[in-house]
């Protein structure tokens, strides 16, 4: 269902309304429908959702005017609020109370994905793989309907982009789902255990899919998203190799296996000059036509870090970004469109969460570097290290895109971080199982 109805991050979009109560008939499936123990590798995922949770409500609790007008930034409002004769009176740390109180209820997503994910025994759970290439087919025809026709079938759900953005508002996320897919369909091909088709069909489905998924990911106009697709051939590159070479060992001829190295090498290469020059690749048209100065990124940089500067370190409150930043516009600075997000989440967190959002964000990005560390050094394959290993990959495409963008703040997305992060941390809880399982023994 969120794939269908959590592609926009925008508030006011009334397809929010939907995306909430789906999580909240998550939640209660969860709680009301046989209670099971918490597994322990739901914890990291609860622990973030928790941290987070209280790190926004902390800035919805009503302050003392004399706290709140010395905090950084509000000289400004408490001055315009003595003008229009409203003074002394308690505020929310945040200048935009009720986007803080739709970030926090946001949450109801990822929270309600790990709820369910608690009614799945492992094995069940490393079988979403085969849901998410299912979903991923159904993205990908929905984007091939609207590059060919020109329509779109979710124009009545959110506003979408311009270019193939699919069942995402957003160019850049569609592109980073596409790009994502590609690792992903490596990992279903090799992972026999997931998937009850013979290894022959589903190399050749994989193989297909993501050659549509290589030719796709230009036509949306993403050029962030370009980047993405080669990093994702890269990764799976390296998710096929051993499997691969023990495929072509079972070629008898010396010869045919060259032959077929060849081939495959051709092939990839072909695809990859068709996803690049084809006509309707937006994508590369952006990229060779960019102006960099010109670039509304990079030409509200300058505003944005002065904005950081201002607000830290107590932040401007999750989601006011867009109200916040109107302070620090100037006349040439506007456009008939609005800089809705900082486009660059890492620091948006920064600017809304303070000094509290750093420190956050900087313990969620070691846990997942220590962690992915963890499961590539790992001597064993198994099923459970062969996911995790696919989740840290997934993961790192998503905060590289997050640099540039916001993808995490789109229900859809909000929801794989969270079962990522499941898959991530599913090797270490099973041998934190067996340790206790051995010391009681």
């Amino acid at each position: 269902m969120l794939a269908v109805t959590g592609g926009s991050s925008r508030a006011d979009e009334p397809i929010q309304i939907v995306v909430r109560l789906l999580a909240l008939a998550g939640l209660a499936f969860a709680v009301f429908f046989r209670p099971i123990p918490f597994d322990r590798a739901l914890r990291p995922a609860a622990i973030a959702l928790a941290a987070a949770g209280i790190a926004i409500a902390i800035q919805l609790i009503p302050l003392p005017p004399s706290v709140w007008e010395h905090l950084p930034g509000r000289e400004l409002y408490a001055q315009q609020g003595r003008i229009a004769g409203v003074e002394n009176i308690w505020r929310p740390l945040s200048l935009s109370p009720d986007r803080t109180w739709n970030a926090l209820l946001s949450l109801l997503v990822p929270l309600s994905v790990v709820a369910l994910a608690a009614k799945l025994n492992r094995r069940r759970r490393q079988a979403t793989l085969s849901l998410l290439v299912g979903i991923l087919a159904f993205t990908a025809l929905v984007a091939l309907f609207r590059l060919i026709t020109g329509q779109s079938w979710f124009t009545f759900l959110h506003s979408t982009d311009a270019g193939g953005s699919g069942v995402f508002a957003n160019r850049n996320h569609q592109a980073l789902l596409f790009a994502m897919g590609i690792p992903l369909l490596a990992t279903w091909v090799v992972e026999d255990r997931l998937s009850s088709i013979n290894t022959r069909l589903r190399w050749t489905i994989g193989a297909a899919g993501a050659a549509t998924l290589m030719i796709l990911i230009p036509t949306t106009g993403s050029r962030a998203g370009l980047a993405l697709g080669g990093l994702a051939v890269l990764m799976a590159t390296t998710i096929l190799w051993k499997p691969a070479s023990r495929l072509l060992q079972q070629v008898r001829h010396r010869k045919m296996r060259r032959l077929i190295l060849a081939l495959g090498c051709v092939a990839l290469a072909g695809m990859t000059s068709l996803a690049l020059t084809l006509s309707r690749a937006e994508g590369v048209q952006r990229l060779m036509t960019m102006d960099v100065a010109g670039d509304t990124r990079t030409r509200l940089l300058p505003r944005v870090l002065e904005m950081t500067a201002t607000y830290f370190p107590a932040g401007a409150g999750y989601g006011s970004f867009d109200p916040a930043f109107r302070r620090f516009e100037q006349l040439g600075d506007l456009k008939q469109t609005y800089f809705n997000q900082a486009h660059d989440d890492l620091l948006q967190i920064v600017i809304e969460g303070g000094g509290l959002g750093i420190a956050l964000l900087t313990g969620a990005l070691a846990w997942l570097l220590v962690q992915s560390i963890r499961v590539w050094r790992a001597s064993a394959t198994t099923t459970s290290i062969r996911m995790a290993r696919l989740a840290s990959f997934l993961l790192l495409l998503m905060i590289i895109a997050s640099v540039v963008d916001y993808p995490l703040r789109t229900p859809f997305m909000m929801a794989l971080f969270a079962l990522f992060t499941i898959w991530l941390y599913e090797p270490a809880a099973m041998d934190n199982d067996s340790a206790a399982a051995n010391s009681l023994a």
